[in-house]
């Protein structure tokens, strides 16, 4: 054409270099077995005969034979005639701009979301245009409602579908004994530490794939067996780099998806390497390939995404999954003839240079004649609605964002000049340059009277209006407050609806009515995790080996228990499907805690109570818990073990008092002390003063005790009498008799101290 540009897009001078490319072209030799040989060279086909001759097929159709390949999943681009990569890739190519151009709108959409996420520092003053404002001094703040929503989501889908111990969970289907359990329960670690541990991408990669999704509504992981790490991966594709044909609904239905790769020259090289691509020689990319989301993305962040050194322009490859009728390696029917149905195929072609890197099968090869696609992509949609593209956080709360963006800027605008007003001016001279008049905060402008008298005597104010500033703020907070709701961000239960009464009840359905849209993305989410784990363990149950070499060392499997464990279970996520976030959790289990409270008879307190502890993610609560009772020991009875407890509160109160009193006496002996050393020089000086007088008072007290002493013996000699009298009056037995000889033998009693 005469603007050097063809169809497509493509330069005269990339055309040129294309053709310099086939240049360097070698023919190859295909051997078709039974002495069969294709050569383009000749562009001829040799087939032996059995008398000797020959016969020569010019500008044949050559016709394989999958069942022939040695390897399924090969890459068949180096086997297909060049011609017929080049016509793949044409319209591949074109289909693929296709499917580009009709989302146009949404790319358009999404670069301008990217501004209502207030990420990107403004300045508060520019010229006119710049900065979002109108004039110099005008506010260019941005309500930041749209990023809380985004980063609460976020936030709450980490939480729930990331924990710290890892996402996967074993599902046995209740058809395991004790050591089919332990089996399970192995895997799930060792899969878990897979994606934490060895494969360190996924939890990052995941993370920032959550804020992608309550942003522009969809984000997909593509799991796939990487070639250069030689191990599964999973992946995250941003919806703008996965273009799908504008007749889809979902993936499954769509007949092309293609995933746009950029890839730096290294990159390029070791997929070649490896043999994942062709070894061929490429053009050199041009920076036309990125989109206008990366450069908003990379101005937003503050990057300029150009590369303005050549060699490092990365290559930009689409890697599409089309179903596409492949001549040689076509569908055939029982007699061995081409049906024309179209086949599940994954085709790499280059942008730039468009050459054909990779064309490989799939489907599976064990399967059916449906050639049902395998499955590559698990899409995360936040509120499915008209399209493929789900809706997000953007489209739900980007115009809200718009509306209180606006209505922050007046309310600061006015602020502004009401505290630094403008003012006109007369001045004297010729006519008004324009009638257009701009005024910055604190500043002036000139006005041409032309003889005019007095213009509020030459200065005039500019009548700013206040009074809307309190209905404004009061639009701003309704407006507010119905984003919230909508987004699904508003708090789980208002300061208002909280009261220590408060039933159960009551809050937990405050917090389900709140958190309606969360819990909705939550399942929607619980759903894809699955099919990203199920499409995991297919690719590890296809080569067991790529997850075995991170466990050999452990010496808990082997290679045959591996695989075994691999075909007998299923991955679910751990998360719970109904509990979209920690309060419902804590609440459910507070729920659950107050049932077995009311009704002990028929819980389990010890499961309600673990159930709990692992809600609040205490990892052992096993640990926490008392030893079983041993077998055959009868259980507790509740009054005894209650008794117990009051018995040793009692002694304890009691220990306590002793220990005071005990304190209390410490503290006190030493008065005491003192007091008896007192008392006992007072008694010592008595004892002295009453010596002097002692003699004669004792001899007086002699001659009283005498003749007391003297009355006494009377007393006791007349009982004697007495007694001696009644012993021989009364019936004799032996021990009157004894005591009559004990009378008779002391005679008289005798007085102490006298002489007889």
């Amino acid at each position: 054409t005469p603007n050097g540009r063809g169809r497509h897009g493509q330069g005269l001078e990339t055309l040129m270099k294309n053709l310099a490319s086939l240049a360097d072209y070698r023919p190859r030799k295909f051997n078709l077995g039974a002495g069969v040989e294709y050569s383009e060279t000749d562009d001829a086909l040799t087939i032996p005969q059995a008398d000797g001759g020959v016969v020569i097929q010019f500008a044949p159709r050559v016709d394989r034979d999958p069942a022939n390949d040695n390897d399924f999943y090969a890459n068949l681009a180096e086997e297909i005639d060049p011609s017929i990569l080049a016509s793949i890739a044409w319209q591949l190519l074109d289909g693929i701009q296709s499917d580009d151009t009709s989302r146009t709108q949404w790319i358009n959409d999404r670069t301008r979301g990217l501004d209502l996420l207030a990420i990107k520092v403004e300045a508060p003053r520019g010229d006119i245009g710049a900065a979002g404002a109108p004039m110099e001094g005008m506010a260019t703040v941005r309500h930041p409602l749209l990023l809380e929503a985004c980063i609460r989501y976020q936030a709450n889908a980490k939480r729930e579908l990331l924990p710290a111990s890892g996402p996967i969970k074993v599902k046995n289907l209740g058809l395991g004994t004790a050591a089919r359990d332990n089996l399970a329960d192995q895997l799930e670690e060792d899969l878990n530490r897979y994606l934490t541990e060895f494969a360190p991408e996924y939890y990052p990669d995941t993370d920032r794939m959550f804020f992608d999704v309550g942003f522009s509504g969809m984000a997909f992981k593509k799991i796939f067996h990487c070639p250069v790490r030689r191990r599964p991966v999973s992946e995250t594709v941003p919806a703008k780099d996965l273009i799908v044909s504008n007749d889809a609904t979902d993936l499954r239905s769509a007949t092309r998806v293609t995933h746009q790769i950029t890839m730096t020259k290294a990159q390029l090289k070791r997929m070649q390497f490896v043999g994942a691509y062709r070894d061929i020689q490429l053009l050199h990319p041009d920076n036309s390939a990125q989109n206008r989301i990366t450069l908003k993305q990379g101005n937003v962040q503050g990057i300029d995404k150009t590369s303005y050194r050549p060699q490092d322009i990365p290559y930009t490859l689409y890697e599409s999954y089309v179903l596409w009728d492949i001549p040689g390696f076509e569908h055939r029917d029982e007699s061995g003839e081409p049906t024309g149905l179209p086949m599940p195929w994954k085709i790499t072609v280059d942008k730039t240079s468009r050459q054909v890197l990779e064309v490989r099968r799939n489907w599976t090869e064990n399967a059916d004649d449906t050639f049902e696609p395998r499955r590559v992509f698990v899409a995360y949609p936040f509120v499915p609605m008209f399209g493929f593209y789900a809706t997000g956080l953007l489209h739900i709360l980007g115009n809200t964002t718009t509306a209180i963006t606006g209505a922050w800027r007046i309310l600061l605008d006015t602020g502004m000049f009401s505290n630094f007003p403008g003012f006109l001016y007369s001045k004297s001279g010729g006519r008004q340059d324009d009638l257009n008049f701009r005024v910055a905060p604190g500043s002036g402008a000139a006005v041409d009277l032309n003889g005019a008298e007095d213009i509020r005597k030459t200065i005039m104010p500019l009548p700013y209006q206040t009074q809307h500033m309190a209905p404004t703020m009061s639009l701003v907070d309704n407006i507010i407050a119905t984003g919230q709701r909508v987004g699904g961000t508003a708090e789980m239960i208002s300061p208002d609806a909280t009261s220590k009464n408060q039933p159960v009840g009551t809050t937990m359905a405050l917090i389900e009515q709140a958190a309606v849209t969360v819990s909705a993305v939550h399942e929607r989410n619980f759903v894809s995790q699955s099919q990203e784990f199920q499409m995991l363990l297919g690719l590890f149950r296809e080569d067991p080996q790529s997850l075995f070499k991170f466990l050999e060392r452990d010496g808990k499997w082997t290679l045959e228990t591996l695989t075994q464990a691999l075909e007998t279970y299923s991955l679910v996520p751990v998360a719970d499907p109904n509990t979209p976030t920690h309060v419902h959790r804590i609440m459910k289990n507070t729920t659950l805690k107050q049932l077995q409270q009311a009704t002990p008879e028929i819980y389990n307190a010890k499961a309600v109570d673990e159930r709990i502890l692992r809600a609040m993610r205490i990892d052992d609560p096993e640990s926490l818990f008392l030893p079983p009772a041993p077998p055959g020991a009868a259980p507790p009875d509740p009054a005894v073990v209650i008794a117990e407890a009051t018995k040793q509160v009692k002694m304890a109160d009691i220990q306590s008092k002793q220990q005071i009193e005990t304190m209390r006496l410490k503290h006190a002996g030493v008065v005491d002390e003192l007091n008896g050393k007192l008392k006992l020089m007072e008694i010592q000086l008595r004892k002295q003063i009453a010596d002097d007088g002692n003699e004669t008072k004792l001899a007086v007290a002699e001659i009283q005790s005498g003749d007391k002493a003297e009355d006494r013996l009377s007393r006791e000699h007349v009982a004697q009498v007495q007694l001696a009298k009644d012993v021989a009056l009364s019936p004799f037995d032996d021990d009157n008799h004894s005591k009559a000889v004990e009378l008779k033998k002391a005679g008289p009693p005798k007085a102490p101290g006298k002489a007889d």
